[in-house]
């Protein structure tokens, strides 16, 4: 006989789903001060892709545990609550800024171009403003504007 690890029980999820939430409203807050700075790097916005990219990824799994629904219910004493329902509203929020971000920067066969190479050479990132990122900066309060 083998562990069960690949089964997750409704308490195992909702917790998972609260904490990550939460910290997602947390980044993603930072992030949005970050962004508003005169000159950001590419790196801010390709950690927020990748975090949006990975929370989406989670948070599927954790939502589609059966009975998921009920128990949250339960937890929150609130009979109208539907954990699935606000999820999804969280998602498109989520989805919408990774789109968004990822629009934002050039692609060719696959390839997303983040850098900038010098006639010289030389390699740098490439850098946005503050105007630039000013959509985003209103998709990642969004994004917390769906976790209470």
């Amino acid at each position: 006989m083998t562990f069960r690890a690949s089964n997750q029980t409704c308490a195992d999820a909702y917790a998972s789903i609260k904490r990550q939430a939460a910290a997602t409203k947390q980044y993603m807050g930072a992030q949005a001060t970050a962004m508003q700075a005169a000159s950001v790097d590419a790196w801010v916005p390709l950690q927020v892709i990748q975090h949006l990219h990975d929370v989406i990824a989670l948070m599927d799994g954790w939502t589609a545990v059966p009975g998921l629904s009920v128990y949250a219910q339960a937890q929150e004493n609130d009979s109208s609550y539907n954990v699935v329902t606000e999820y999804q509203t969280m998602r498109t929020a989520m989805a919408s800024a990774l789109s968004t971000l990822t629009g934002m920067f050039p692609t060719s066969g696959g390839f997303m171009a983040y850098q900038i190479l010098g006639a010289d050479g030389t390699i740098s990132v490439r850098t946005f403003t503050s105007a630039q990122l000013a959509p985003v900066v209103t998709q990642c309060n969004n994004v917390s504007a769906t976790i209470s």
